[in-house]
């Protein structure tokens, strides 16, 4: 692909990566996009699926495209996505989000949201979106300012999962540990050093949240997604039906795409926000 070209034909492998150029307005360059776990932001359709998985680098091919954006590094295998070298020798650009490379360059020190705006940025370069970017990156900017405060020294733990019988939560190298940051509420769980680390009921419990926030995942259809089954194990749960949070429903539901580190990320803060503004976290 020519320098300063648009990109044409994008495989986006998650909805995180696929979200965000939708949110760019660059629906019409996605020939096809992986692993959808709900519905894309409000107006928007869902590109053409290649598959429910992360696609492979076969079926990357039969979309003939000329970019590859991940939110993951873990995909560029060749038993996977494909090699990133091997897609260079193919003439086929790939992307790897800055939230996935914290310690390259001038990323260091960098918080998560000030890396998705990079994203915006240079996707909006990439796509010929530049005024775009600039607009969602402004979104995100007055999100983050304009975050209602909860009081000082409330804690949370976000539960995304309890898939397989043991619950999943977002660890300190996660987007919700920043989200919670920005409205004044500290992770249970900052000091794990894994993004979704599984922990036992009885870990959970013991880290005993001020607030609990439910990732809700209505459409993936996988056991404990929804935001009401969570709260129906936490209530079933010896080891949880008895913490205040659980007693007092002290909840708050985001949407479960959101914390995942996107464009979208802001729209999961601003309903974490929402939430602490009326008083739950009191």
């Amino acid at each position: 692909m020519p320098v300063g070209e648009p990109v044409k034909r994008a495989v986006a492998l998650e909805q995180g990566a696929s979200d965000t150029l939708l949110m760019l307005g660059a629906g019409g360059q996605i020939a096809g996009v992986g692993h959808q776990k709900d519905t894309p932001p409000e107006g928007m359709q869902t590109p053409p699926i290649l598959s429910p998985a992360i696609p492979t680098a076969e079926q990357i091919r039969a979309a003939d495209a000329d970019f590859v954006y991940s939110p993951f590094a873990q995909v560029w295998t060749a038993d996977a996505a494909g090699t990133r070298e091997e897609w260079q020798r193919l003439g086929v650009r790939t992307y790897q989000s800055n939230t996935e490379c914290r310690d390259y360059g001038d990323n260091a020190g960098q918080s998560a949201f000030s890396l998705i705006k990079k994203d915006i940025s240079e996707l909006g370069e990439l796509f010929g979106r530049e005024d775009a970017a600039a607009e969602l990156a402004q979104r995100l900017d007055s999100a983050v300012a304009g975050a209602n405060q909860a009081p000082d020294g409330t804690t949370f733990l976000l539960l995304y999962s309890s898939l397989g019988g043991a619950p999943y939560v977002a660890g300190g190298p996660s987007i919700p540990t920043e989200m919670g940051e920005a409205v004044n509420m500290t992770n249970v769980f900052a000091g794990v050093k894994e993004e979704w680390p599984q922990v036992s009921w009885e870990a959970l419990a013991s880290a005993d949240p001020d607030v609990i926030v439910l990732a809700d995942l209505p459409v993936r259809g996988k056991p404990g997604d929804t935001w009401q089954e969570k709260v129906a194990d936490l209530e079933a749960n010896p080891g949880t039906r008895n913490l205040r949070a659980v007693r007092e429903h002290r909840y708050i539901i985001i949407n479960g795409v959101t914390t995942s580190a996107s464009a979208r990320s802001y729209q999961g803060l601003e309903q974490w926000s929402d939430a602490v503004g009326t008083g739950i976290a009191g």
